[in-house]
């Protein structure tokens, strides 16, 4: 998570909007379902012209529900760290942006509205929380999302090719973003087959594949890296 020199903004990619990163807490909202695991994504940028240095670490604050539990955080560029109060140190560089992820599990003991608060105290703007709320909003997953969780994606780390497939789930197209949210590539999906992605001209580096459904919404988004 980071600061900007006068202006840093929060892109809360689970919701697709932005927030102006001036509040003592910024918060991520997410719901997860019984029997499921997900990965809770925040991405800051630095629009300024100079690196900026921050800590961050988890908060005595961070609440745990019975039935969840944090796997891992993980920041892009960067590396993935245990779910412990170890600090970390990252840099914001100038004209580009930091992603955190937090990996989060809940499991067939976890109620039906129980909810998480995952605090991460960090050192920017002299001392600021970043919470994700996690709230448990349903039973085990339908058959139609455990069907996203056979989806493939490889190989990865990818080169020049990327393949999905996609197995018993409707899908129009697949969608491949940068870090800076804009849109580097859009491939048709064919049905239920492999859908090969020829995607050469992109640089190393972090991306996000989004896969729609027939109506055209986002219904899986995941990780990629470029090598």
């Amino acid at each position: 998570m980071k600061k900007i020199i006068t202006s840093v903004v929060l892109l809360l990619i689970a919701k697709y909007s932005f927030a102006q990163f001036t509040n003592v807490k910024d918060t991520v909202f997410s719901t997860m379902s019984i029997k499921s695991e997900k990965t809770i994504w925040d991405t800051l940028f630095n629009f300024g012209s100079t690196a900026i240095p921050f800590t961050w670490n988890l908060s005595t604050s961070t609440i745990i529900a019975p039935g969840h539990s944090g796997i891992s955080i993980c920041s892009f560029p960067g590396a993935c760290y245990a779910f412990d109060n170890t600090v970390h140190s990252e840099i914001a560089n100038p004209s580009s942006s930091l992603t955190l992820a937090l990996t989060w599990k809940i499991d067939s003991t976890a109620a039906i509205g129980s909810t998480s608060y995952v605090v991460l105290n960090t050192n920017i703007n002299g001392g600021k929380d970043l919470v994700r709320k996690i709230t448990v909003v349903g039973n085990p997953l339908s058959t139609e999302v455990l069907n996203f969780q056979s989806i493939k994606i490889y190989p990865m780390p990818f080169a020049d090719i990327l393949n999905v497939e996609i197995p018993n789930i409707k899908s129009s197209k697949i969608e491949i973003v940068n870090i800076s949210g804009l849109v580097v590539n859009t491939t048709p999906t064919l049905g239920n087959e492999k859908t090969e992605l020829s995607i050469s001209n992109l640089s190393s580096g972090l991306y996000f594949l989004n896969i729609f459904d027939a109506e055209n919404k986002i219904i899986v988004r995941k990780k990629i890296i470029k090598n």
